[in-house]
């Protein structure tokens, strides 16, 4: 959109791949798991929860302010 630069832009896939790599790279998630994600309000943390609810599996997340909760 006109409203994004470039550089906006160019980051929204920072946190999508952080996700991504944390879950199913490194932690191997199957859809019978139980992840929990510490910092759920923040960007990756948003991402994990709607990936690993996408494949199945249960979801505990934290948040350190009562806004993130």
């Amino acid at each position: 959109p006109d409203n994004v630069t470039f550089e906006q832009g160019a980051a929204l896939g920072i946190p999508g791949t952080a996700a991504y790599r944390a879950l199913f790279i490194r932690g191997q998630i199957k859809p019978e798991d139980t992840v929990l994600i510490h910092g759920a309000s923040g960007g990756v943390g948003l991402l994990a929860i709607q990936m690993a609810k996408s494949v199945g599996a249960k979801v505990i997340g934290t948040a350190s302010s009562p806004e993130g909760r």
